[in-house]
């Protein structure tokens, strides 16, 4: 994980968020069968949740990584923070540096079928079930905290639970995943002109 961040932030690449690649995986098209080759993958988008039902600290460590709880946020249970690549900067040795993010309210306390919210395409709120359509299936620690950016994909060796509408918000930033990243179009302008 913190490869495919240092190696997009190094080639002006943004990370694809996780709202973008549900589309390339549930979408019309299913666009996922011309990339099956990057899947299962690390999405853009961060996600930083406490432990079921405890409150946010200070600081939440996980897997190397550490990040400082905004003060607003303090104290908030069953919450998320999340954001999307490039809002955020990791520091060599592991600090997460947020520069804009979203609190997600009412994020899951265990794992399962749930509506999305309509940015990041987070499961949250009310429970829902594998019929409906518009439900993903997310994936949590069961009794851990845990910062890291959320993978997607299916056909996993490692987990053989990952399929297009899974959302995995559990895995370590040491697992080797694929990853899809994209230039702006302001940066290719820039690019050409050179």
């Amino acid at each position: 994980m913190l490869q495919a961040i240092e190696e997009a932030n190094k080639n002006g690449l943004t990370l694809i968020p996780n709202i973008d690649i549900d589309e390339r995986l549930n979408g019309k098209e299913q666009i996922w069968k011309a990339e099956q080759d990057f899947y299962p993958c690390w999405t853009g988008t961060l996600i930083i949740y406490a432990a079921p039902n405890q409150e946010f600290g200070k600081e939440i460590s996980f897997g190397g990584l550490r990040v400082k709880i905004p003060k607003k946020w303090q104290h908030r249970r069953n919450c998320a923070i999340v954001c999307n690549h490039p809002n955020f900067t990791i520091e060599k040795d592991g600090t997460i540096k947020l520069k804009k993010a979203v609190l997600i309210e009412n994020f899951p306390a265990k794992g399962g079928w749930y509506k999305t919210d309509k940015k990041f395409g987070i499961p949250c709120g009310v429970q829902s079930n594998e019929t409906d359509n518009e439900a993903r299936r997310l994936w949590r620690q069961t009794d851990n905290i845990f910062v890291g950016l959320v993978a997607r994909g299916f056909d996993d060796f490692f987990y053989v639970y990952f399929d297009r509408r899974d959302v995995g918000a559990v895995r370590p930033p040491s697992d080797r995943l694929g990853v899809l990243g994209t230039r702006s179009e302001t940066q290719e302008a820039e690019e050409i002109q050179k």
